[in-house]
């Protein structure tokens, strides 16, 4: 469901979808790597680490993006609101 006003609904939507995008990125980027060094090394190299280094990194980059672009939106909404 698409949110159609700029209000607390749409920061929640914003804010968990950039997480896990950031979260997506961390892993697929992780898995990758691991399996590249797979293949040249012989050795998995994907361990548990990686993941919580992913859960910081989504928490980090995704809630402050999330956020950012919902204040961008609300300035937008509100500058439209007082030109009318």
């Amino acid at each position: 469901m698409k949110p159609k006003t700029v209000g607390w609904y749409l920061l929640g939507t914003l804010v968990v979808y950039f997480f896990l995008v950031f979260f997506m990125v961390g892993i697929v980027g992780n898995l990758l790597v691991a399996t590249i060094a797979y293949f040249k090394l012989g050795h998995w190299a994907l361990e548990t680490g990686v993941i919580n280094a992913s859960l910081k990194v989504a928490a980090y980059c995704g809630v402050p993006v999330g956020a950012g672009i919902w204040v961008l939106s609300w300035l937008k909404s509100r500058k439209e609101k007082k030109r009318h």
